[in-house]
């Protein structure tokens, strides 16, 4: 049964013709009418790239970077959290630090706060 919300397809008017044939695939562009195309010449030994000594610096240097990161975990006193720092060794300064600062102090403050709404009495009661 066909309520009218299928699509159908419909016939094609007429696909136009290509006049002039196509290049063969292994062709080199050139502004020659593809009749009279020219083909890329085989004898031409394959360029190679030596990336061994680059890959090697490359290596050299992480290593040297690895060496230059001070890693350790502490927990945070405040929000009782283990804190994970990566602090570069010649400007001591924090690299990475996960979870980040200011989240441990958000943390903490909400741990303040809930503890200190604990710790006071109710208005309804007395003592």
């Amino acid at each position: 049964m066909d309520i009218g919300q299928t699509p159908r397809p419909v016939a094609s008017v007429g696909t136009p013709v290509r006049a002039e044939p196509l290049p063969t695939p292994d062709a080199v562009r050139t502004e020659l009418p593809p009749a009279s195309t020219v083909v890329a010449a085989t004898e031409a030994p394959p360029a190679r790239l030596d990336v061994s000594r680059t890959a090697a610096r490359l290596q050299e240097a992480e290593a040297a970077a690895q060496d230059a990161i001070k890693r350790n975990l502490t927990v945070d006193q405040e929000t009782r959290q283990v804190v994970y720092k990566a602090v570069d060794t010649r400007s001591g300064m924090t690299v990475e630090q996960i979870p980040d600062e200011s989240l441990l102090k958000l943390r903490a403050y909400v741990r303040a706060s809930s503890q200190a709404g604990e710790s006071k009495p109710s208005a309804g009661t007395t003592a």
